[in-house]
């Protein structure tokens, strides 16, 4: 992307976001969420012409198990317990 086309999409987005009206009379409140919906998809747009596609927003969760921290006294540590004598017998 070259700064002329940059500059003009920017100015483009601008002038939408200019005309974005608060809910009240003469302007419904889907009117008003259809026209930020419509800066942010410029807005991404945007983002993408420079950067490529955008990062993913969610990333996939890991489980935390006992095995992903070390064992011993220090913090974030894994403490070593001792079995009672009722849960040596089983």
């Amino acid at each position: 992307m070259d700064t002329p086309d940059l500059l003009s999409r920017l100015d483009d987005t601008l002038r939408t976001a200019q005309r974005i009206r608060l809910p009240g009379p003469g302007c419904t409140a889907g009117a008003a969420v259809e026209s930020v919906d419509e800066v942010k998809g410029m807005l991404r747009g945007l983002i993408r012409g420079l950067s490529g596609p955008e990062p993913v927003h969610h990333v996939p969760g890991q489980v935390a198990t006992a095995a992903a921290f070390p064992a011993g006294n220090g913090a974030g540590a894994r403490p070593v317990v001792q079995p009672t004598p009722l849960q040596a017998r089983g």
